[in-house]
């Protein structure tokens, strides 16, 4: 197939009882959660805002391209993301796991860290960039989707280096410069931009390079913010850092990041290759129906994108100072709220396919089968809530990419089985399949590793009250009104209603009553 306030989170109480004594735990775990709550809050505004622009960017696509139109940007898309997920070299996930660490003990080595993340990948993006571009003709069969491949090439670099910059951004406490670049600007360029050069006259390529364009952009900004971060966190413990990288630094760093570098490419594939694969083999008008369809449901991941954007760094803290108790209590809070507003959104797409796809043109709703497959399976999928983020900041990057890569191999083989017999649907089974395969993967793993797992009833009440308050409503509409506008409205109105009062009826057990924490006025602690 993707979100604070000024002060930043902090996981300990500001007087601190002995370790381990149960002050500690509950003070520590209300602070935990209230974090999560607030910045959570804030973090979701930008990852709806970035999903809301997203859709744009797909209805500006399908209907001033059309469907094979649409389907050579997505192409691009999918090598241009895939590319720059090796390029990073697991830079931008090393960063999470280790600035927040810089920031509470070493601050003068934050400098020489930040050499090392940006220098490296930078580099590394210089060469995956001259290699897209000698290598397009391998790359993409269709000579349209080959020149908008090589008029992007030269991006690769900039937006490699432009995600390794945002990633440090949150990291050393920055969710609103983060939420500010990556959620709002970039995602607002994009479609502007797009809708600009087509309306000129211009064709598939330009419209891929008005998409890739934004990351130059916002390179620019998140370079600002860091250089503001690091002057305040240097103050604050009282001596500059140097750039220069550090033996202390670059041990951790680049082998934390070396397995991230297969993982994170291995993630990237697993989102864009069946897209790839549908093109090769069905053709540019399967894969921009398909693409198409799949975008739609980045709507149910914008929740799980605003908690993993606030967890991590908070596991990586918990982690390092072994509090497992606090992680557990974040890990099954933060899911529960997961499954508990995502599952709506699931059904809504579920339930409407053909509607929303037919906004797109006629020639998208055969797409709404993929779209009710692929909603079935991300319900499924998210019930293991920020299981992946939770086993990378417990340091083990290389069941991460293990885990990757098998679920890859799953996707790859299923696609050259299925979608020549069974089209675009066959190609969302294999993709829901595989990344069921990796979250069970991973939730194993994390068991094992750590004995930290998943509290089921919460999960389940969250679950239950999403499919019911929703589906029964929305089933009804539909039964009544047919794929239409009116059934939409009428359903949805119901449905938001319901869902409302019964999740107000069971605020105390989805622990809801912390989200008061939003409240005007209040800040983090520490």
């Amino acid at each position: 197939m993707p979100d604070r306030p000024p002060a930043r989170p902090s996981t300990c109480p500001s007087v601190q009882p002995s370790p381990g004594s149960p002050v500690t735990d509950r003070t520590a775990t209300s602070s935990s959660s209230a974090s999560v709550a607030r910045s959570g809050a804030v973090s979701l505004l930008g990852s709806g805002f970035s999903a809301l622009m997203g859709f744009v960017l797909t209805f500006v696509l399908a209907r001033s391209l059309g469907d094979a139109g649409a389907g050579v940007v997505l192409q691009v898309m999918a090598v241009f993301m895939i590319v720059i997920s090796v390029a990073r070299l697991g830079m931008d996930t090393a960063s999470v796991w280790y600035l927040p660490r810089l920031v509470d003990e070493d601050q003068d080595q934050i400098r020489s860290a930040l050499a090392v993340a940006l220098g490296t990948a930078l580099l590394a993006a210089l060469a995956a960039g001259t290699a897209v571009w000698l290598l397009a003709p391998l790359l993409a069969p269709e000579p349209e989707v080959r020149e908008a491949l090589r008029a992007c090439a030269w991006l690769v670099p900039a937006a490699s280096t432009f995600l390794i910059a945002l990633a440090c951004t949150r990291a050393l406490g920055g969710i609103g410069p983060y939420i500010a670049i990556g959620s709002i600007a970039v995602p607002l360029a994009r479609p502007v931009l797009v809708l600009v050069a087509v309306a000129v006259g211009g064709t598939a390529t330009t419209a891929s390079l008005a998409w890739a364009s934004p990351f130059l952009l916002g390179l620019l900004a998140a370079l600002a913010v860091l250089v503001g971060q690091v002057r305040r966190h240097e103050r604050r413990g009282g001596r500059p850092g140097r750039l220069r990288p550090r033996r202390a630094v670059l041990r951790p760093m680049l082998g934390f990041a070396g397995p991230r570098v297969v993982a994170t490419s291995l993630e990237q594939a697993l989102v864009w290759v069946d897209v790839l694969l549908v093109g090769a083999i069905a053709g540019s008008a399967a894969a921009g129906v398909y693409g198409s369809a799949s975008r739609f449901l980045s709507a149910a991941l914008l929740i799980d994108t605003a908690m993993r954007t606030v967890v991590t760094p908070l596991f990586s803290r918990l982690m390092w100072r072994e509090d497992l108790a606090g992680v557990r209590s974040l890990f099954t809070r933060s899911t529960t709220w997961l499954v508990l507003f995502s599952t709506p959104v699931n059904v809504m797409l579920f339930v409407y396919a053909p509607l929303v796809l037919g906004w797109l043109g006629p020639e998208f709703v055969e797409g709404a089968t993929v779209m009710r497959v692929l909603a079935v399976g991300m319900a499924v999928i998210l019930c293991a809530g920020s299981v992946h983020s939770l086993l990378l900041m417990s340091g083990r990057s290389g069941l991460a990419a293990a885990n990757k890569a098998a679920a890859l191999t799953l996707n790859v083989v299923g696609n050259l089985l299925l979608v020549p017999v069974a089209g675009i649907e066959g190609a969302a089974a294999v993709w829901a399949a595989c990344m069921l395969l990796d979250a069970v993967l991973a939730t194993v793993q994390v068991r094992r590793a750590t004995g930290v797992r998943l509290a089921p009833l919460p999960l389940l009440r969250a679950g239950v009250i999403g499919l019911v308050s929703f589906g029964v409503p929305t089933a009804a509409a539909t039964w009544l009104l047919g794929q239409s506008v009116a059934a939409l409205l009428a359903g949805g109105l119901v449905a938001t209603v319901a869902f409302a009062g019964w999740v107000v009826a069971d605020r105390r057990a989805l622990h809801l009553d912390e989200l008061r924490a939003l409240r005007p006025g209040k800040r983090d602690e520490g």
